[in-house]
């Protein structure tokens, strides 16, 4: 069976029109590098602003040309690049690719333009010269009922892109925070599986997430900011039947170490 991302950005390469690839420098120790062993066409999305900070520039986003050979005449076509390129992400949730009839330059000019953000934001501005987007984000940011790769195109009825920042709405704002509150709640009920398989498996999936979810709402009212501590208070919650913050001192000893190497060892998360 082929790769399915593989095959869903050929057929998006199977024209005329020039499909593209954003790489996510910081999930590489040096993207930039690393594509420049691998051969490939990659500018850097990157403004340098003169500062010439090497942290920010070995994790900046680079663009890469699946179609070389209108940048150079010994190019290689998208069936020989895609593959190296995925060979390169690997597993990682790493890669955006776009299709965009105007060329890869008109692509270039609008994603560096997209490095500010301000608030409300259209799907037009997002997409600009595009037709569509392809990607396989990490499935703890997959919609629910979808699987990987996603592909989103261009409405007809959009109005054209207008330049300037990317606009967030407090709707969609509100929405990324959900996402992220609930891929939270998933790996903390999977930590508490794995650290308190006892306590944990009188509990059905859904009383189980109900609970972490409370415990962590409450956990974040205190204060409670980092996963790690998250996991660390739902498991005494969990130890407690849920009346830690009932107990006297429980607020304040929620974060605090533990004393033994053992109890070390159990609350680690992640």
């Amino acid at each position: 069976m082929g790769d399915p991302l593989q095959d869903i950005v050929l057929q998006e390469a199977n024209g005329a029109t020039p499909v593209l690839a954003v790489q996510d420098g910081a999930q590489f120790d040096d993207l930039p590098r690393a594509l420049l062993l691998g051969g490939f066409d990659a500018p850097a999305l990157y403004l340098d602003r003169g500062d010439n900070d090497p942290a920010r520039l070995i994790t900046a986003p680079q663009l890469v040309w699946l179609d070389e050979r209108p940048v150079r005449g010994n190019g290689r076509p998208p069936e020989a690049t895609l593959p190296a390129l995925l060979a390169l992400i690997e597993n990682r949730p790493a890669a955006v690719f776009w299709r965009c009839a105007a060329g890869g330059d008109a692509l270039f000019r609008h994603l560096r333009g997209l490095n500010m953000v301000m608030i409300p934001k259209t799907a037009a501005r997002l997409f600009g010269p595009a037709e569509a987007i392809v990607f396989c984000p990490d499935p703890d940011w997959l919609p629910e009922g979808t699987k990987a790769p996603l592909r989103y195109a261009r409405r007809p009825d959009w109005p054209l892109a207008q330049p300037g920042m990317a606009r967030l709405s407090p709707e969609t704002l509100a929405r990324m925070q959900a996402l992220r509150e609930a891929r939270t709640s998933r790996r903390v009920a999977a930590y508490l599986c794995r650290v308190a398989p006892d306590q944990t498996a009188a509990r059905d999936d859904t009383r189980l997430a109900a609970a972490t979810a409370h415990h962590i709402t409450e956990a974040r009212g205190l204060g409670v900011r980092s996963e790690a501590a998250l996991g660390r208070r739902c498991f005494l919650q969990l130890l407690c039947g849920g009346s830690l913050g009932a107990s006297p001192g429980g607020t304040a000893t929620n974060t605090r170490p533990p004393s033994s190497p053992r109890a070390v060892r159990a609350l680690r998360c992640g």
